[in-house]
């Protein structure tokens, strides 16, 4: 059984959280920039391997964009909202 240090553990969390981070920053850049055009489908493999980000953070990034708004998740995928003129004022 693998021991943890507490700073050990802190210290791992604090990379996942940069590494959700830098993702969004990431992501949320293309969207706004329109590298991810409005209605776009999001695909998680491939912002991965451009990014260079493992798939937890890079689904933290996503749900912390959709709480923005800025993309949907729906039965179909993840998609990139729509452009309307609330979501435009908003931002």
């Amino acid at each position: 059984m693998r021991r943890v240090i507490p700073s050990q553990k802190f210290n791992d969390e604090l990379g996942r959280e940069t590494a959700a981070k830098r993702a969004y920053q990431a992501i949320r850049e293309r969207i706004l920039r329109c590298g991810l055009p409005p209605a776009a489908a999001v695909n998680e493999r491939i912002l991965m391997d451009d990014l260079a980000i493992g798939r937890t953070p890079i689904r933290e990034a996503l749900l912390r964009l959709s709480a923005e708004g800025l993309v949907v998740f729906s039965g179909q995928g993840i998609h990139v909202a729509p452009v309307t003129l609330h979501s435009i004022s908003a931002l």
